[in-house]
């Protein structure tokens, strides 16, 4: 039997500054391994609204479980 809890569908006006915020530093953080953010840009919205919908808001949480998520660091050049 699955989880009874629905995932977030509607974000808040600060939820969705925490993902502003969070998208910003996981492009940021990707320039910086020499990936380039660009091309990253797409996916990372849409893992940090997958990792948002399930219940996390802190911006530097988002960002880092986004950026494991998708082995940023292993992308770089």
């Amino acid at each position: 039997m699955g989880s009874s809890k629905k995932p977030k569908q509607v974000f808040t006006p600060e939820e969705l500054h925490a993902l502003d915020l969070a998208l910003m530093g996981a492009l940021a953080t990707a320039k910086e391994l020499g990936a380039d953010p660009k091309a990253l840009e797409g996916a990372l919205r849409r893992r940090l609204v997958a990792i948002a919908r399930a219940g996390v808001t802190d911006p530097q949480a988002l960002q880092n479980k986004a950026l494991k998520s998708m082995n940023v660091d292993k992308l770089a050049r």
